[in-house]
């Protein structure tokens, strides 16, 4: 499968995980998703105690992104939310 990410038409590279990350964000725009949420539709786990993983996988997205790009925003004491993602094409095929 191939995974591209353009950034006002000019790609970025991600690893397979913060990509995949980006994608679910990127299809719920605005829309604020919790670290349990995050965890269960992008890394498959059902329970876990590593929430904090999603924490750093964002900050890394974040650099990459390096405030060219949509945010994503953190919703203190609940999760993320990408906004201002229409700069941003995430596709798979």
């Amino acid at each position: 499968m191939s995974r591209t990410a353009h950034l006002d038409g000019a790609p970025v590279s991600f690893t397979r995980r913060e990509y995949d990350l980006l994608l679910h964000l990127a299809r719920h725009p605005h829309q604020v998703l919790t670290r349990g949420q995050l965890l269960r539709e992008v890394w498959g786990y059902e329970a876990c105690r590593c929430a904090r993983t999603v924490d750093g996988h964002v900050r890394r997205i974040r650099q990459k992104l390096a405030g060219r790009g949509p945010v994503i925003t953190t919703v203190h004491g609940v999760g993320y939310r990408l906004d201002a993602g229409d700069r941003l094409r995430v596709t798979t095929g």
